[in-house]
């Protein structure tokens, strides 16, 4: 070896070894799978969430600043996923009516997550009728929104979850309210061709046909182009209600 390629294998160990031999791997998300996600991420979403924030951060920065930085943003993670686990909102999404009003009784109600999702936000989205009716009886209040400007009632209309739906308006949801994208629960519905959801929100407020989105777009413009049969009932739906 010359002076020079000595040198240069030296400096090329010192990078590599520190991240060859760390035992600071970024654990998986323990409830990545259970999470809703905004349709449209906002600033606030992505500082607050700890996985995205750590490929950001790492997109412009050089291999010897990721092995740094990556114990930190390892920790962060897995208290992120401790607390979820532990929270109301698993429980919510677990259906697990007992855990929840323990949870209620040491003070979790109101709690958020990193995205600003309530309990009742995932009861809703994951369908569990008993869970949403518990959570609303303890006093949550219906219309809470997401960092994306989501409401329970917007997760159950996504979703195609008529009963939650009409739980959710029997407890004076308002069903007008826009997310940041400027869609209403029956955007959501209409985009993921939900015919009964749309026909129940319809029945209890037929404005919300002519809101407009972000974009321009009403709830019937929407509506997925493939041609099936729940397509076929969701126009049927709007047919009926335009008339």
């Amino acid at each position: 070896f010359t002076p020079l390629s000595s040198y240069c294998a030296c400096v090329l160990i010192d990078l590599v070894l520190p991240c060859l031999f760390s035992s600071d791997v970024p654990s998986r998300s323990l409830r990545h799978r259970s999470r809703p996600t905004e349709s449209k991420p906002t600033a606030n979403s992505k500082a607050m969430d700890p996985h995205l924030h750590h490929d950001q951060q790492h997109g412009d920065h050089h291999h010897q600043q990721q092995c740094n930085c990556s114990k930190t943003t390892t920790a962060s993670q897995s208290l992120d996923e401790l607390e979820f686990e532990r929270g109301i909102w698993t429980a919510a999404i677990d259906n697990d009516e007992g855990k929840v009003r323990s949870l209620i009784d040491k003070g979790q109600l109101h709690a958020r997550d990193n995205s600003g999702y309530t309990a009742l936000h995932y009861a809703a989205r994951s369908g569990h009728l008993t869970i949403c009716r518990v959570l609303l009886d303890a006093g949550i209040r219906v219309d809470e929104q997401t960092h994306g400007g989501a409401t329970a009632l917007h997760r159950a209309a996504m979703m195609g979850h008529t009963d939650v739906a009409n739980l959710l308006l029997d407890r004076k949801a308002n069903p007008s309210i826009q997310d940041s994208d400027g869609k209403t629960a029956l955007h959501r519905a209409a985009e993921k061709c939900h015919p009964e959801v749309c026909r129940s929100l319809l029945q209890h407020s037929p404005d919300l046909l002519t809101i407009c989105d972000s974009k321009g777009k009403i709830p019937l413009d929407l509506v997925p182009p493939q041609e099936s049969t729940q397509r076929q009932r969701l126009l049927e739906v709007f047919d009926t209600s335009c008339g």
